[in-house]
């Protein structure tokens, strides 16, 4: 009889499976709920931008019986072009995902080990352990922040690469440029350092680092970008690394030949365009963070507004009650006690209207009167 256990790689039978939320609609049709809003996922609430839909438009009328173009050339010229660097700097693949799987499959090899935060995205974890390298990870400071110098100093032998979520997901906090400097200086030339940026356009704190012109002088990072954040281009998957033209070729060796479909192609490029687009979510997104804190305050509830498009909430309880009172009103937000978060929950920075909807929930849940922050 074939076992499916004993065949499968050991990495693999260490993974646990990645389990999809069963889609909302669905849920709360079968809950009977029929008005519900979804705070989790950290999408744009305000959809695509209008240049896009017209770029997904035509190549859908005109080319997609051929196959799309394999490096995505144009893209990576037009990157080239915004950030002075050579197009061979930059690589594009399915989303950050699968940029994050590329390096795995291009840098580790078993027993290598990897250092990242105790809170933090976790395709990095998940990387590591497909390809047999351990994970250490580091606690976050009081702040909720990733603590540099508890990473500096568990690097050892072993350590292969270091994972910079900036801003961080979940907390949506922020190491500042001085910290980067000092890993970067700290740390031996041989470790990788990746610096997930996938939130970056969203914060405006003059302490944040700007990476990009570092590169010439640590050959040793890689900064990840996305377009499913600000751009909310989420659902064709696309996103990409900047690094030094030696690492991107490295990562060429195990990349697919057609990872990056035409429309993700054409919308990417049609956003970078629309500055319009991009400049209203941020300003509507940086509105919303500021009353959603306050709103936190008011509900006596501890709040971290972050760099990001969400709010990390500290509620001060087990956070499994309130998510399930939450949940039965109709308002889906993401709890945190799954990653070393027992008493949190992110919530996505959503249209106002929703967002006012889900403090009037989470107001009643607590026994308060709803602070009426948004003018709707």
């Amino acid at each position: 009889m074939f076992d499916v256990h004993k065949a499968a790689r050991s990495t693999i039978r260490a993974v646990h499976e990645y389990v999809p939320n069963k889609p909302p609609d669905s849920i709360m049709k079968e809950m009977g709920i029929e008005h519900f809003v979804d705070l989790a996922t950290n999408e744009n609430p305000y959809g695509i931008s209008p240049l896009a839909y017209k770029a997904i438009l035509r190549e859908s009328k005109s080319s997609l019986n051929h196959y799309p173009e394999s490096t995505c050339f144009e893209l990576r010229k037009k990157l080239s072009e915004i950030h002075c660097l050579s197009p061979d700097c930059f690589i594009v693949d399915n989303g950050l995902d699968s940029i994050i799987r590329l390096i795995g499959l291009t840098f580790l090899d078993a027993g290598d080990e990897i250092i990242i935060g105790s809170s933090t995205f976790s395709a990095y974890e998940t990387t590591a352990k497909i390809m047999g390298a351990k994970v250490n990870k580091i606690p976050l400071t009081e702040d909720y922040r990733l603590n540099i110098d508890l990473m500096i100093s568990a690097c050892n032998r072993n350590t292969k690469a270091i994972f910079i979520c900036n801003p961080n997901n979940p907390t949506g906090t922020i190491i500042t440029k001085s910290e980067f400097i000092k890993l970067m200086e700290k740390i031996s030339p041989s470790i990788l350092v990746i610096s997930d940026e996938a939130f970056y356009e969203f914060s405006d704190s003059p302490d944040y680092p700007q990476t990009i012109p570092f590169l010439s002088e640590y050959p040793n990072l890689i900064i990840l970008r996305s377009f499913s954040k600000t751009m909310g281009l989420a659902g064709l998957r696309i996103g990409y690394a900047i690094s030094s033209e030696e690492i991107i070729r490295m990562m060429m060796r195990v990349r697919e030949p057609f990872p990056v479909n035409r429309l993700a192609q054409v919308a990417a490029m049609a956003t970078l365009d629309d500055k319009d687009f991009i400049q209203q979510t941020l300003e509507i997104n940086r509105d919303s963070r500021v009353k959603m804190a306050k709103a936190m305050q008011l509900l006596r509830l501890k709040c971290i507004p972050g760099q990001t498009n969400f709010i990390f909430v500290d509620l001060g309880q087990p956070v499994e009650p309130i998510w399930n009172a939450l949940f039965s009103k109709g308002i889906i937000v993401r709890r945190l006690d799954g990653m070393n978060l027992p008493t949190g929950i992110r919530i996505c920075l959503g249209k106002q209207k929703d967002l006012q909807f889900a403090l009037n929930g989470l107001a009643e849940i607590l026994g308060m009167l709803a602070p009426l922050i948004f003018d709707l």
